[in-house]
């Protein structure tokens, strides 16, 4: 549903300045305007000041939520015309009075289910046909979310590059797991191509050549994905 990252530690990695080194972070303070975020600027609509932390995929992380009085004194630091530096460093000393807090199971879940099964549901309505494969956004996700996705009606979702080495053994399961073929982004700190930011495309069948692969030689594997690699520069 929002394909967002959220914060997965209270760990301090800097703050925001209203550049486009964060843009997330407007998906967060104002969703609606995330389906225009390749055509607008929106520095803005986070404010100057706001502490951004160790983040990562929301489907692959526990959300920690930083206090509100850190936030603030973080924003008003940044307002005074304090550094950076100077304002992490006060940060650091107040989470220790204000540690914020990490999500409960129950909200992880909750949150978890919204954003597999509604996503699901639209798109289903919307093609008039069943759903039944998921790509994880960035390979970000945890155990807890592949078995909600399973329950949720998926029969099959990727893994990460990070898990390549893993071996596949898809035999006598229901839900199955598949390699995952990221597309090289051209996107980089709000930077445009032809006036809007755009992604080169990747072979169209690229899924069911990696499916059948799967079952055969590894060399067989390796000619799919050279074939994909060359194919997304056409």
């Amino acid at each position: 549903m929002s394909n967002n990252y959220y914060y997965r530690s209270d760990t301090l990695v800097d703050i925001h300045d209203g550049t486009d080194n964060y843009h997330w972070l407007a998906w967060i303070s104002r969703p609606d305007r995330k389906p225009y975020w390749q055509f607008e600027d929106q520095g803005g609509y986070t404010p100057n000041g706001y502490p951004v932390f160790d983040s990562y995929r929301a489907l692959g992380l526990r959300r920690y939520l930083p206090s509100e009085q850190l936030i603030l004194e973080s924003i008003k630091m940044y307002s005074e015309g304090f550094s950076k530096d100077d304002i992490l460093d006060r940060l650091n000393t107040l989470i220790l009075q204000h540690p914020g807090r990490y999500e409960t199971d129950a909200e992880m879940e909750e949150r978890f289910n919204y954003e597999l099964k509604q996503s699901k549901k639209i798109l289903e309505e919307r093609l008039n046909k069943e759903i039944t494969v998921l790509c994880w956004p960035g390979g970000g996700y945890t155990n807890k979310a592949i078995e909600l996705s399973e329950q949720a009606g998926y029969k099959m979702s990727t893994i990460a590059s990070r898990e390549y080495s893993t071996v596949l053994d898809n035999r006598n399961k229901a839900y199955k797991r598949i390699a995952r073929i990221g597309m090289t982004s051209v996107i980089t700190k709000g930077g445009y191509v032809r006036s809007k930011r755009t992604c080169p495309s990747t072979f169209s069948y690229h899924l069911v050549w990696e499916l059948l692969a799967q079952q055969y030689h590894p060399i067989v594997r390796f000619l799919v994905r050279a074939n994909n690699l060359i194919m997304r520069f056409f």
